[in-house]
């Protein structure tokens, strides 16, 4: 893969094939907004992983990843943008475990550009804690409220803009004061799981695919959709099959109830992510 230079902290690389638009409106983060006043074809600007970035596309067909220098762009964005798996391959692999079911087949001829992201574990645990019973805009702005609050500082070209605060930071928070935040009954849920990490308690950092489930549904207020969405988005696992109401639809209304959630194959995740965005365009 090449990476193209276009001026400090400015770079590009050739993936005609990428969706930036449905990769930061699916649902799998919160804290991306869209640039309406981009030079770019599309562009996305917020923070991720304590720092502000700018993602866009051309319609040359590159990814342009704006806001660090290139052996961070190298160890970490590309990683983050999934820029570096191949999704040809992880398409066909996922076409032949649903056997080449036709709506499979035409969400990914829709929405194939989508990409999981590589997101930070605790944000990500604390970001689907208040995703629950909630919708974008408001996950969006709590995550807002509590990384403005608690989070550190970070100077940007659009202004001042704030990392999410760590685990430690918000062990220190009372749930009382958290759930003055207006986080409701969430509060007590991001006390928990922010105590169990910085206590080491929940070792998040050293989670895999195969004792995830356990060690999260730990965690007060995570349930088996929520930790499915922890293992996709933040931990890799990419068979994980989040269930929601939108899945509930899919699979009676297109799959006649018969799709198994538990057999979807390695990219199972991946695959609930093509058809969770087609159902939502339909």
């Amino acid at each position: 893969m090449q990476i193209n230079e276009n001026g400090a902290l400015s770079f590009f690389i050739y993936a005609p094939d990428y969706d930036i638009e449905r990769t930061f409106t699916c649902g799998q983060c919160f804290r991306f907004t869209k640039n309406e006043t981009s030079p770019y074809k599309c562009e996305y600007r917020g923070v991720a992983r304590g720092r502000y970035m700018r993602f866009a596309s051309d319609e040359k067909g590159n990814v342009h990843i704006i806001g660090a220098p290139r052996e961070e762009v190298e160890s970490v964005w590309l990683h983050y943008l999934s820029l570096d798996r191949d999704y040809e391959e992880i398409k066909k692999q996922i076409l032949s475990d649903f056997d080449n079911h036709s709506f499979m087949r035409a969400a990914i001829e829709r929405t194939g550009g989508l990409r999981i992201l590589a997101q930070e574990r605790f944000e990500t645990l604390c970001s689907f804690i208040i995703s629950q019973n909630n919708n974008i805009p408001r996950i969006s702005k709590l995550i807002e409220t509590l990384s403005e609050r608690y989070g550190e500082q970070i100077e940007t070209e659009d202004g001042i803009k704030y990392a999410f605060p760590s685990a430690e930071r918000l062990a220190e928070v009372s749930v009382e004061e958290l759930a003055s935040l207006k986080l409701g009954y969430r509060a007590k849920y991001i006390a928990d799981a922010a105590k169990r990490v910085a206590s080491g308690v929940l070792d998040l950092e050293n989670v895999t695919a195969a004792n995830a489930s356990e060690e999260l549904l730990k965690v007060l207020g995570v349930g088996e959709k929520v930790a499915n969405c922890i293992r996709l988005f933040a931990i890799e696992d990419y068979s994980s099959f989040p269930v929601d109401v939108w899945v509930k639809r899919i699979i009676a209304n297109r799959f006649d109830g018969k799709l198994d959630t538990e057999k979807t194959g390695i990219y199972g995740g991946i695959a609930q992510q093509y058809l969770f965005c087609y159902e939502r365009e339909l």
